[in-house]
């Protein structure tokens, strides 16, 4: 490796360090591991990281992320039903 790679993958390494920093901050205030759980998710965060920081199962976090879906999908059925009802 080559010396410009390594301070690459030190940087790197920094930069995770500061997204999870950052991540865990802007958690704080949610107190809902549904709403940490959505927001990283949705920042790009992967299972595994999610799980991580959020010190949780792996397994959880897709549970999570699976009602999340299922919640939204009820929510634009239900608005899909309603914007029918008023179109008649």
């Amino acid at each position: 490796m080559t010396d410009t790679e390594k301070v690459q993958v030190q940087i790197l390494a920094k930069l995770d360090v500061l997204t999870r920093l950052m991540a865990i901050e802007v958690l704080k205030n949610m107190k809902s591991k549904q709403q940490q759980v959505e927001v990283l998710h949705i920042a790009g965060f992967s299972n595994d990281e999610i799980a991580e920081l959020l010190n949780v199962k792996y397994s959880t976090v897709g549970v999570t992320l699976f009602h999340i879906r299922q919640a939204k999908a009820k929510k634009k059925a239900k608005q899909v039903r309603q914007s029918r009802k008023s179109g008649n």
